[in-house]
This record gives structure tokens, sequence and C-alpha cells, in this order.
């Protein structure tokens, strides 16, 4: 598929209510008019929504299983909303889409692996929400639509640590590209590069034949860009059109939780599992969506130039998951999963869900 890369400067239909640009900038610098680079924090919900959804294939009724691929297809829903922090205006973003994915499964019950691929793609649009505190009195929001292609790569290792226990470690890197869309007719249009990896290692232990125990810790970062692209003259050697960047955010984060997993087994050999996770998930390194703009205006045959920091929402630095997973799987290794998560932040929320069918063989 290919996805159309257009152009993004300011967010025109705000800029174009501020008279006096210097010094709007001074009274409002804590957000300013490019609240574009929001679209970072929406483009990272999406993604997050197919790596979560590809990281509940790695379990341990797979690695047990004696087929070797299996083919999975999903509903995908991302969602959140955010309050005004630190001046910054609040948005909301909402999503809908679907996933598809295969992996391949080699080893025996004491030590395994599996390795797989998922695409997806989401769509649905994201709302800067009015910003009443602003100089110039409340101003309206803007809103545009978005469009995600995501791709991750996932695999896990099993190893069995006792009789009743085993080490599982789990990966995965991911990539989503957003095309972002603004409604107001005078404000381009811009891509968001989203790149997320994560390494994760759990220790599950069987307390009873029916319940377990997984404690596990996540090692995750994620980049983003926002890109734009730029027509200069053709009469530059180089010619008439170039990528630039428009913004970055970049955040390494560290999860540390549990998870209680009961499976209830069937006469007929099928299998149900659910499995609830919590998680404390500090953000040990952050840069915030930020972007160097200048700004250039006329006044009276006086050309004035002016640059400034533009930054995108502050979230909390700290954050706490819930995450719920319910399987059946039957005899014949046809499963039907649901799987729901939440990320709580101080003054944001983001929400995950998914419900698929799965096919080994």
């Amino acid at each position: 598929m290919k996805l159309p890369f257009r152009t993004l400067w300011l967010l025109t239909a705000i800029a174009g209510l501020i008279p006096d640009h210097a010094g709007a900038v001074d009274i409002y610098s804590s957000s300013g008019p490019e609240t574009s680079l929001d679209s970072m924090w929406a483009s990272l919900g999406h993604l997050q929504s197919l790596t979560e959804l590809s990281s509940t294939h790695i379990n341990l009724e797979r690695f047990h299983d004696d087929s070797s691929s299996r083919f999975w297809l999903s509903s995908l829903g991302a969602f959140g909303n955010t309050s005004v922090r630190n001046n910054h205006p609040a948005f909301h973003y909402s999503a809908a889409g679907g996933a598809l994915g295969y992996d391949y499964s080699a080893g025996d019950p004491y030590s395994s692996g599996i390795l797989g691929l998922s695409i997806g793609q989401v769509f649905g649009h994201q709302k800067i929400k009015e910003m009443p505190n602003h100089p110039d009195g409340s101003i309206e929001g803007d809103r545009f639509t978005q469009d995600s292609f995501m791709a991750n790569l996932y695999g896990g290792l099993l190893f069995a640590t006792g009789k009743k226990s085993y080490l599982i470690t789990s990966m995965n890197f991911g990539f989503a590209s957003t095309s972002n869309e603004c409604k107001h007719p005078d404000t381009p249009d811009w891509d968001t590069w989203t790149y997320n990896t994560a390494l994760s290692v759990t220790w599950r232990y069987q307390a009873t034949k029916s319940f377990a125990i997984a404690p596990f810790v996540r090692l995750d970062y994620t980049h983003a860009d926002n890109k734009q692209e730029r027509n200069d003259s053709c009469w530059h050697d180089d010619g008439c059109n170039r990528w630039d960047n428009r913004g970055k955010f970049d955040n390494l984060a560290l999860d540390v939780g549990l998870t209680l997993e009961h499976t209830a087994t069937f006469s007929s050999g099928a299998i149900w599992t659910n499995s609830i996770s919590g998680s404390f998930c500090p953000d040990i390194v952050r840069n915030n969506p930020h972007y160097t703009f200048e700004d250039n205006w006329w006044e009276n045959d006086i050309h004035y130039k002016d640059i400034y920091n533009g930054s995108g929402y502050p979230a909390s630095r700290q954050a706490y998951k819930g995450k719920v997973i319910s399987r059946f799987i039957s005899s014949r290794g046809f499963s039907v999963y649901l799987t729901y998560q939440i990320i709580l932040r101080d003054s944001m929320t983001a929400h995950q869900a998914a419900l698929g069918i799965a096919q080994s063989f």
C-alpha cells in the first residue's frame, strides 16, 4: 500500500489568530501553535495496539503446541484522551482497524522458540481540545484524520527452569507510518513515523494445576518523527522535493509487573485461559515531542525572524498498566481471544483492545 506523504508547517488556524508572533511565543511558549506534535502520541497508541496484540501470542500454550505454524486475524482498537497539563492544550484520539499475523514454532516442551510477523492498519482521528487559557482568548482546537499502517516482528524463547517453572523471553520491533490530514483548508498534511522495540523476561511458576503466577520485567524504547515533504525551487541542483523532519520524540521505559493466570481444561481437550496483569512503568529517559521552529514575518518593510522551541504534550513520566487476556483453544488448534490494555498517567489515559481468531496447523 502506498501511503500519501505530504507536507506540514504550522497549524495556521491557530497561528493566524495570534497578531503579535513574538509576543505570543513569549506568553504561550509552553504549548505554542504546533500542537501537531501531539500526533506522535496518537501514532504510538496505534502501534501499541499491534505490538501488544502480537505479544499475547507468545504464551505457554503456543510453546507446547505440536503445530509448527499458526495464522491469526484480529480487529484492533486504540483510543486515548488527555487533560490540560502545564498549559498545553489537551487532545483525544481514536482509531479502529484490523491486523493479521503468522508465527512459526520449533523445539520441545522444555526448550522452544517462536518467530512471527504481523501487519495491521487502523483509521481514526485526533482532536485538539479547546484552549481556554490562550492569551488571545478561548480558541477552538483543530481536528485531523489519521491512517496508520503498521508492521511488527516478534519472537520468544522458552526454557524450563524446573518441573513447574519456565523462563520466557520475548522481543518485538514495530514500525508505524501515520498519515495525518488536517481538516483546516489552509493547513498542510504530514506523516508520523514511529518505531518501537522491546525486550521482556518473564518467570512463570505453575502454583497449582490450574493457577500460575508470572512476574515480568520489560524494557521498551520508542522513537517517533513528524515528516514533511518540502517543495524547493527546481533551480536547485538537488531537485524539487526533499524530506524535512518536523519534530522528534524519544522514550525509554521500564515495566515491572505481575501476571495471574487461570486455566480451565475440558474433557474434550479444549483449554480456556484467563489472565490479568498489572505493572508499574516509569519512563527512564524521555524527550517529549519537540521541534525548533523558525518564524518569519514582515512589518513596515522590515523582515523579522524568530526561533523558538515548540513542545508537544508533556505527559507524566510515570504510568500504570493493566491488561486482561481471555483465550479459548479448541482441541484442533483453533482459538478465539480477547485482549484489553489500559495505560494510566497523571493526565493521560490510553486504551488498546483486540478481538480475534487463530488457527494452528
